[in-house]
Formats: structure tokens, sequence, C-alpha cells
């Protein structure tokens, strides 16, 4: 922006994620070269030097992590109707059975 390249870096043993313009420091990473050409920046953190790669992007979304929905507090089985009972198959999936009916038809004259 204005001339002024800023850089996303995260530093995994800090979990954190900064955005720091060329010739700026934060909490002792300091970006000091970027190679237009190359797509390369360079980076100082305690003494170190690195060259990183720049990565290209994309206009398609990052996937999303999603969580199982929440387990019940004390994993009973839910409340049936009478007659009916809930039997656990081998692939752990819970099967409902209906109980049988007697159908009575009418005595033929």
């Amino acid at each position: 922006m204005n001339g002024v390249y800023k850089f996303s870096l995260f530093n995994k043993s800090d979990q954190k994620g900064y955005w720091i313009p060329e010739g700026e420091s934060r909490d002792n990473i300091k970006i000091t070269k970027f190679d237009v050409d190359s797509k390369t920046v360079t980076v100082s953190q305690n003494g170190r030097t690195e060259k990183l790669t720049l990565m290209e992007s994309t206009d398609v979304p990052m996937a999303v992590a999603t969580s199982a929905p929440p387990a019940t507090a004390n994993n009973a089985t839910p409340n049936l109707p009478p007659g009916l009972t809930v039997q656990v198959n081998n692939n752990s999936k819970p099967t409902t059975t209906v109980p049988r009916r007697r159908v009575i038809l009418p005595k033929k004259n």
C-alpha cells in the first residue's frame, strides 16, 4: 500500500501472526529485504537470518475445520416411547427395534 510492502508472518513457537512492513520489526522479527523478482523476503530473528519464498495468492477460500457435535452430558440413551428398545450393533451405530404387531382379523361368517 502506498509503495510500502507488508508481509504476513506466523511465528510457530509463539503461535502469533504479524503484519510487518519492510525495514521494520515486531517482537524481534525484522524484515530486512524484499526481492520483487524472486519473490523472496529476508527475515532476521535473534541474530539469525533466513530467506523465505512468498506463497502465491489465490482467490480460493481456505478450508475451515469443524468440530463434532457436543456429546450429551452422560451419554444416556434418549427417552423412547414405550415398547421401543435400542440395540447397539458391532459398528457402534444404534438401531431401533419396533415391536411386532399382531393383527386380529374379524371372524368370517
